[in-house]
């Protein structure tokens, strides 16, 4: 049997939304905890009652309290992690629990970005690592507080290098574990054998929208009615269609059809990337358009779009 434990690192729209679900709706199958940075984020939590959400037609408020742990905690073993933090925090985050985590530990990375795994690797070399990406729409509306904004799908996939027995027993239980633990918590999941198109298909779509948005500092849709923008917008689009033709020739054809469709459909949105830059925050772009220019220079593919799109944000 599976167990039915899952630890949650990474307290921010995503993470609250599972957190909560996972509690709130089969107390008796799901034990979820969450992780927490330290005794001023626990206090936090605590104050704030637990995590409390808004449904997406805004009608009603939830709530919801998993029990929550910080780092001084000696006495967890954790065999189930799922990690939803920003990807540039990912090592940070992570090394205050590795005494707690077991070496063969299943770990999600339901992240933005691209290049997580080998950065955590060398801590967890044994782990089970799975991909997964979302459409699940969730905004923080404030400390533990979320509005679930739209219902979506997650997908789930192991890595192709992934170093582990397909057809062993535990490999099949791990995998049914996270799908059950999904489905009963009321999100629609599936398994993708192939789970990095996806991905690769994603941070496609994130190189094209996101770094733009600051430099206009506008909504999603802006990006096609602006004029301004526009050109820039189909430059940066022009250039993955360049480097997916010659790397990931499947995904190309459709490319510029996928990113036009994902900016109209979230024409009023100001994505998380925009959010952390108004905030000050670090943003999640070296592991969306830095990853993507490491790995175009590798296969001898310029991109002068993005590299200026970068270099005109390090300057900003």
């Amino acid at each position: 049997m599976s167990d039915s434990t899952w630890y949650i690192l990474g307290a921010g729209s995503i993470g609250s939304l599972l957190a909560h679900h996972f509690t709130q709706r089969d107390q008796q199958q799901i034990t979820c905890h969450l992780l927490l940075r330290d005794q001023a984020h626990l206090a936090q939590y605590q104050q704030a009652g637990g995590i409390h959400l808004q449904t997406p037609n805004d009608s009603t408020r939830l709530s919801a309290k998993p029990k929550a742990y910080t780092p001084d905690n000696q006495s967890l073993s954790i065999s189930q992690l799922i990690i939803t933090t920003k990807a540039h925090q990912t090592v940070t985050a992570l090394q205050p629990w590795l005494p707690a985590l077991q070496q063969n530990a299943t770990i999600i990375l339901l992240q933005n970005g691209m290049g997580v795994i080998p950065r955590i690797k060398p801590y967890l070399p044994h782990a089970d690592y799975v991909l997964a990406t979302t459409t699940e729409g969730a905004n923080r509306m404030a400390p533990f507080t979320v509005h679930h904004a739209g219902r979506g799908t997650t997908w789930f996939g192991r890595p192709q290098d992934a170093q582990i027995d397909i057809h062993s027993t535990l490999h099949a239980e791990r995998t049914e574990s996270i799908l059950k633990t999904f489905e009963r918590s009321g999100f629609p999941c599936r398994w993708d054998q192939n789970i990095e198109q996806r991905l690769w298909q994603k941070l496609a779509i994130n190189c094209a929208i996101n770094g733009l948005t600051i430099i206009h500092d506008c909504k999603n849709g802006e990006l096609i009615s602006n004029p301004s923008a526009r050109p820039q917008f189909d430059a940066l689009i022009s250039e993955l269609e360049q480097l997916y033709a010659a790397c990931h020739p499947t995904l190309a054809p459709k490319l510029r059809q996928t990113i036009y469709q994902v900016a109209t459909d979230t024409a009023q949105n100001i994505c998380s990337t925009l959010q952390d830059w108004r905030n000050q925050r670090p943003t999640e772009l070296p592991f969306l358009n830095g990853f993507l220019l490491d790995y175009a220079e590798k296969h001898q593919i310029d991109l002068p779009m993005h590299r200026k799109l970068m270099t005109t944000l390090l300057e900003k």
